[in-house]
């Protein structure tokens, strides 16, 4: 039994060898202590190296005399426990630890406080500083250090590496650091490689490649060091902010947020997982949510210690008071003392963000030469939030350009954002991720269209209504690669839709199983994200090529956009071009959500003749309505013509035909006339063939499917057993028609899962990218998949008829609320004699809705 007591308690005399026990004691909590913290439990190893300290006698503030075994036994200590404090955020105090450290260790050991010394000086913000610390590193540890601490050290080299924006050097460092954890067998060496790679591919923007990374790393951690899952869904919900799949990324941080509560510790990344959170609340354009957020994030950074928390914290802070209207006397000053702070904690670009924010606010206060200065300072996007600061200096040289008179290089400085956005955006094989890169652009899009409304030209509005809205369908569709793992995950989900749908119909609890679901839809989800996107898109229509194909089919347009709350009616007809102003916006958006209602209750159980009289008396009503707002002042322009219509996104579930003035008339809803003008220019003969498809639990769908049949000679019938999602989507590709006669469901919060459901399961909005030839025409004899929602911040839209367009489909003929089958199959017949009579589906559509007044079936894209 050794007694543990201070072996440095006879100072000034000859320090004796310590009993071997005790010595391998202090190696051992050494070990244990360094193992706690790279699980990610930073308090409680430093618990376990100051336990190692006060075995082997060391006291901070006391000369130290011990053996030389003991001496190096101490600097190891000491190294580690600098390593835990900088955790914390103590990063100077952990700098002392290793002065205190360096002339204990032995030679073999200096490597290994050469390479502490890179890690507490980067988390310092010191970015150069650090990195000459692992150069002086590299050598030594080859020559001494354990495999295990050299992948350490290449791991730490390549984040440093990636964060100044040397991305070949961190590939370099990372593959050798792969290499040996494969070779030497360390799992957790190899996670932590896949993690540091999922960084250094986000810091190069390439988010899906981040997102497989980070996703191996996960799995690693999970299997061999759960407690550092945390660390990567932190950096996972980074990029996913990067995209603006800003709900998805605060579910991840709420996560990591209670995973730390559980624990009881505070960490530095505790700040982090705020300070992203601030971003999101100012993206999504919450002022109190992100003053607030910025402020709890400052007093969580304080906490900690960690300057570069605080800082950030602060500058969010700022920015929200800038955008918001919280702005002192002394705003610009105290901006340029942070922006001066931040520079000389290493992260310059950071610094530039800050000197944008004040150069705004320059140009609020009138002082547009200093702001001028400001602007012209370089940006290499190595700073924290890589895509916002190209962004905001855009927009803030564009605000410089208005203030000095020049409205026309405004527009320059807005349209070269907006395009530098869409560049990212083709890189994205995620349609979630497309769509969320227009959040990013918002205020740009936004500021653009004022100017435009406010120039007064009709060319200039339509421009720049089509270059703000529906970006993600200028995108070139990625049919996803071939995956095992998503291929089971979707058989998973097909599985328990269908025992979902067959559970409820039998009146089971199916609480835990659609819970599993969910969670099944989430994994299929992020299988999509890490697609890659072909760098191709679809240019914005010019006025022109409109005209002429409206002139084509002798048809008018009628584009709606929105400024400053204001609704514009754009009317394109025989040549020429009307701009209209109407009403505000919310009061169209508030009839619509009436209108939805009323619609539903009339289609669920019966009603009392009373109340389906008064119900049906709310629906004209709220028609009337709409047709006053939308269309009253336009009646002169109107005529006759078919009309194609482009909406904002408060109108875009509207049941066009409804309204009055657009009864029996032609009417074709299009995205955006970018998307109508090329779905027009590509629909003419393409596709063969017609398909007819039917699910269970619907009365009329036999007679529904035999007397469309008899319209179409040779159609390939899918009914009853036969009519799986599998044959259903062999039946769609490269068809000419498709008819679709099944129970639809939208789902707002999850709207790639949109879905109809077929014999053995659902056919979904995800699997239409699936699909290598997308059917020319299809119609949805279904409830609700007509429907769209908003996914993101800006005015991008997602559904199972969005996917259908987006896929390339030309024409979708779908419900935007629910609808009786039977009144939906007396529509679709007369619609399908139609279509073979030889009229256009928009013609057939307006004709057969005459039969059910009500009907809610919309003609989506080139009619």
């Amino acid at each position: 039994m050794v007694t543990i007591r201070r072996m440095n308690e006879n100072v000034g005399m000859a320090s004796p060898e310590p009993h071997p026990d005790l010595l391998a004691e202090a190696w051992r909590l050494q070990a244990l202590g360094a193992e706690t913290m790279n699980l990610g439990k930073p308090a409680e190893g430093a618990a376990l190296l100051r336990q190692g300290l006060e075995l082997v006698g060391w006291r901070e503030r006391e000369p130290f005399h011990a053996h030389p075994t003991v001496r190096h036994v101490t600097a190891r200590l000491l190294n580690s426990l600098a390593y835990a404090e900088s955790e914390q955020g103590r990063h100077l105090y952990g700098l002392r630890l290793l002065d205190l450290a360096e002339p204990l260790a032995a030679d073999e050991h200096r490597g290994l406080i050469l390479q502490q010394r890179g890690v507490v000086t980067w988390k310092a913000g010191r970015l150069e500083e650090s990195l000459a610390w692992y150069l002086q590193a590299e050598p030594l540890m080859e020559r001494h250090a354990p495999m295990s601490m050299l992948a350490i050290m290449l791991l730490n080299r390549s984040g440093l590496q990636a964060e100044i924006g040397r991305f070949k050097a961190a590939r370099a460092d990372l593959k050798r650091c792969i290499d040996l954890a494969v070779q030497h067998g360390l799992p957790v060496r190899l996670a932590q490689a896949w993690h540091s790679q999922g960084n250094v591919e986000l810091y190069s923007a390439n988010i899906p490649a981040a997102l497989i990374a980070y996703d191996k790393a996960l799995r690693g951690y999970a299997e061999h060091a759960p407690d550092l899952v945390p660390q990567v869904l932190l950096n996972k919900a980074h990029a996913l902010i990067e995209v603006g799949l800003f709900r998805e990324a605060a579910r991840l941080l709420d996560s990591v947020i209670g995973d730390y509560g559980k624990s009881g510790r505070t960490w530095w990344a505790l700040a982090i997982v705020h300070i992203h959170r601030a971003r999101i609340a100012l993206d999504l354009d919450s002022p109190e949510a992100a003053l607030a957020t910025a402020r709890r994030t400052e007093e969580v950074a304080h906490q900690i210690g960690s300057s570069f928390s605080i800082l950030h914290a602060e500058r969010l802070r700022r920015q929200s008071q800038l955008r918001f209207g919280e702005v002192s006397k002394d705003f610009v000053d105290q901006l340029l003392r942070l922006a001066d702070q931040t520079a000389a904690v290493g992260v310059p670009d950071d610094a530039v963000l800050v000197r944008t924010i004040a150069a705004r606010a320059l140009i609020r206060q009138s002082r547009l030469d200093a702001a001028t200065e400001m602007l012209r300072e370089p940006v290499s996007r190595q700073g924290f939030d890589r895509q916002h600061l190209p962004t905001l200096r855009r927009l803030a040289r564009a605000e410089l350009a208005e203030a000095e008179g020049n409205p026309s290089g405004a527009l320059t400085q807005l349209r070269l954002g907006l395009n530098d956005l869409h560049r990212h955006r083709s890189r994205l094989g995620s349609v979630e991720m497309q769509a969320g890169m227009s959040s990013l652009g918002r205020e740009l899009a936004q500021m653009g269209l004022r100017l435009a409304v406010d120039s007064g030209r009709f060319g200039t509005v339509f421009s720049w209504a089509e270059r703000s809205r529906a970006q993600t369908f200028r995108s070139t569709p990625v049919r996803p690669p071939e995956n095992e793992e998503a291929a089971e995950l979707l058989a998973r989900v097909r599985k328990a839709r269908d025992d979902i749908r067959e559970g409820e119909l039998a009146g089971d609890d199916v609480t835990d199983l659609r819970a599993q679901c969910r969670q099944w839809e989430h994994r299929l989800r992020e299988h999509s994200w890490h697609s890659t996107g072909s760098g191709e898109s679809v240019p914005v229509v010019r006025l022109g090529q409109v005209h002429e194909r409206l002139a084509s089919g002798g048809q008018m347009m009628v584009s709606y956009v929105t400024d400053r709350g204001r609704l514009h009616a754009l009317v394109l007809r025989d040549g020429r071009n009307y701009r209209v102003e109407l009403g505000g916006e919310p009061e169209v958006a508030e009839a619509v959500r009436r209108l939805h209602a009323d619609l539903t209750v009339l289609t669920g159980r019966r009603l009392p003749e009373p109340m389906t009289k008064v119900v049906r008396g709310s629906i004209r009503n709220q028609a009337d309505r709409l047709a006053e707002l939308l269309f009253r002042p336009l009646l002169p322009l109107l005529g006759d013509r078919e009309l194609v219509i482009v909406p904002t996104q408060a109108m875009s579930s509207l049941p066009w035909g409804l309204l009055p003035p657009l009864s029996g008339r032609p009417v074709t809803v299009s995205p955006s006339a970018s998307v109508w003008w090329s779905a027009a220019g590509r629909v003419v003969a393409r596709g063969v063939g017609v398909l007819l498809a039917s699910g269970p639990d619907l009365v009329h769908a036999e007679r529904e499917l035999s007397e469309i049949a008899g319209h179409h000679t040779g159609a390939e019938v899918l009914q009853g057993s036969d009519a799986t999602p599998a044959m259903v989507l062999a039946g769609l590709d490269g068809v000419g028609l498709a008819h679709l006669a099944a129970h639809g469901y939208h789902e707002p919060e999850n709207v790639l899962f949109s879905r109809l459901d077929f014999a053995g399961g659902p056919l979904m909005a995800y699997d239409i990218a699936a699909l290598s030839r997308p059917p020319a025409q299809v119609t949805l004899s279904a409830c609700d998949v007509g429907q769209s929602t908003n996914v993101t911040a800006g005015e991008e839209s997602l559904g199972f008829t969005a996917a259908l367009l987006h896929a390339g489909t030309g024409t979708v003929v779908s419900s935007v609320t629910k609808v009786e089958h039977g009144a939906a199959a007396d529509v679709m017949t007369a619609y399908h004699a139609g279509l073979v009579a030889g009229v256009s589906p928009a013609r057939a559509l307006a004709d057969a809705s005459l039969r059910r007044p009500l009907s809610p079936f919309v003609c989506y894209g080139a009619g």
